[in-house]
């Protein structure tokens, strides 16, 4: 489990160089497979984006266990202006995840790898900061096969 943290961080760190103008901050809620993710946005053009979050859960199943879940999952947005600094958004993504699941004395390791899409609202502030809601549901159709959806509130500091 060590060995794909470190390489989820390190995929991670490596998308900060891609653009100039780019935002970093939490989404917390029930997104995909996380109820925390840090977040990085990054602009391809005035209307388009791209979005990817690093994730962590962790769930105790009282006699049942414990779940844990890292993720890393990314999604291309089309961004739509409403009013002045209000947009919304709408893409494609895909997700892998790394599960470990243990519950009476066995430990198991898996891999899973999704599909989905992202739906939401921002609103960026006068200063640096934008807010948003969204929805990112996610299908895994290697491994775990789950349907990984909610939704989740986004606080980025744009730079």
């Amino acid at each position: 489990m060590k060995k794909v943290t470190f390489i989820l961080i390190a995929i991670f760190a490596l998308s900060f160089g891609v653009k100039a103008q780019n935002a970093i901050g939490l989404r917390l809620g029930a997104g995909s497979a996380s109820n925390v993710e840090v977040s990085f946005q990054t602009p391809m053009s005035m209307d388009n984006r791209l979005e990817f979050d690093l994730g962590w859960n962790n769930f105790v199943h009282g006699d049942n266990g414990t779940w844990t879940n890292i993720s890393l999952s990314g999604t291309y947005q089309w961004v739509f202006p409403i009013i002045n600094s209000l947009n919304w958004y709408v893409g494609p993504g895909a997700m892998l995840s790394f599960y470990d699941i243990s519950h009476s004395g066995h430990d198991n390791d898996h891999f899973g790898i999704g599909v989905g899409g992202q739906i939401g609202i921002e609103y960026a502030f006068d200063f640096p900061l934008t807010l948003s809601l969204d929805m990112r549901p996610m299908w895994n159709f290697i491994g775990y096969t789950k349907n990984w959806g909610g939704i989740a509130l986004g606080v980025r500091y744009r730079f």
